[in-house]
């Protein structure tokens, strides 16, 4: 097999076992927030409120 072949082979399943592994992760989060009833969605957004506001307050990087 060609050196091309094989690296669209590695690519295509590093980017199948991420996205196995990022949704297992999604999977305890929503069953921790269920078990604990955190309603996620209102701390998501609190959470990405509150980093909007520290990165605005950052002055820009060169």
């Amino acid at each position: 097999m060609e050196l091309a072949a094989l690296t669209r082979r590695a690519i295509a399943d590093h980017d199948r076992r991420l996205a196995h592994e990022l949704s297992d992760c999604l999977w305890s989060i929503l069953v921790l927030a269920q078990l604990y009833d955190v309603d996620l969605e209102k701390e998501f957004l609190a959470t990405m409120n509150a980093l909007e506001h520290s990165m605005a307050k950052q002055p820009p990087s060169p």
